[in-house]
């Protein structure tokens, strides 16, 4: 069970770096903290600070509790408010993760579809940088994580479910003018030589594993690393003459491109991620868009 108060103690602590400044802050006496932390930490099985004379500072386990239940904190404080909100309007909600940079494909068309059957649901969204895409979702800040996650994560992730609803691939996009620009189709021996832009390692899952084969067995192309597909990239090709990694479903995001097949094995699948234990909203939700891509097996829940 999460302990609030405990917990805001703790960090009120390692912030002020002395029981003394946290007690002043916290308006309690010194004597009174230190014998709630004390307990607490009798509680929890080890010791979340080390004393001295200079003052107090977390332990090694201490840096990684107060870290972990600060997330938890959060996700507690922002489900707090998702409740408070849908007992105020007296509605439901959905919240999906999204990427500000890529327009969606999927999730708009399923969107629309759902609030024609259930128009009394508040459909919300929320935004990721790429790199914390995953992470929103998996912390419990978001009900469905949009239509990238298969690129993001690993199907055993436990307690989440992924259904599949549109298959991708791999593209290239390439400026007018660039000599893989008449090319009908893009292989590896082709981008020998040449500059390509893709995700840094550690943000997708699909991408880390064409960068591991691309490293082991075409050293002679270079990787170019970045944080986020955004406007400059343009600019960026055009300096550099570089070739830019993208996704087939995404082709509408970026105008200006020659975007040029790849026969990469590297499949990539799109669809919804959810909690695997979550409202009977949300699973209505996942099936209408089992309804809207894959009619076919609509009765297959994930």
């Amino acid at each position: 069970m999460l302990n609030r108060p405990n917990i805001e103690r703790l960090l009120t602590i390692a912030r002020e770096g002395s029981f003394a400044r946290a007690a002043e802050t916290l308006n309690v006496s010194r004597s009174a903290l230190v014998q709630q932390i004390r307990q607490f930490e009798e509680e929890l099985g080890f010791p979340v600070f080390y004393r001295s004379h200079k003052g107090v500072r977390p332990t090694e386990t201490g840096e990684l509790f107060l870290r972990e239940t600060q997330k938890l904190l959060g996700s507690y404080r922002t489900l707090v408010k998702r409740c408070a909100a849908q007992y105020q309007t007296g509605r439901e909600s959905i919240v999906i993760g999204v990427m500000p940079n890529l327009r969606s494909t999927v999730i708009p068309e399923v969107c629309k579809v759902f609030k024609r059957r259930f128009p009394n649901v508040e459909i919300r969204f929320r935004d990721y940088f790429p790199s914390d895409f995953f992470g929103g979702f998996r912390r419990g800040e978001v009900d469905i994580c949009g239509e990238n996650v298969w690129l993001y994560m690993l199907r055993e992730e436990p307690g989440l479910t992924f259904v599949k609803l549109v298959d991708s691939a791999h593209c290239c996009a390439v400026l007018p003018g660039h000599p893989l620009a008449d090319s009908k189709l893009v292989t590896f021996e082709q981008l020998r030589g040449h500059r390509l832009i893709m995700y840094r390692r550690g943000i997708t899952r699909c991408d880390d594993m064409l960068r591991d084969y691309i490293q082991e067995h075409e050293p002679d192309i270079e990787l170019i690393d970045i944080e986020v597909y955004d406007s400059s990239l343009i600019t960026r090709c055009e300096l550099e003459n570089a070739v830019l990694l993208m996704y087939r479903t995404y082709e509408s995001n970026f105008p200006g491109f020659i975007i040029i097949p790849t026969d990469w094995p590297f499949p990539l699948e799109l669809g919804v991620g959810y909690h695997t234990h979550c409202r009977p909203v949300i699973r209505q939700f996942v099936e209408v868009a089992l309804e809207v891509y894959r009619p076919e097996t609509s009765g297959d829940k994930g």
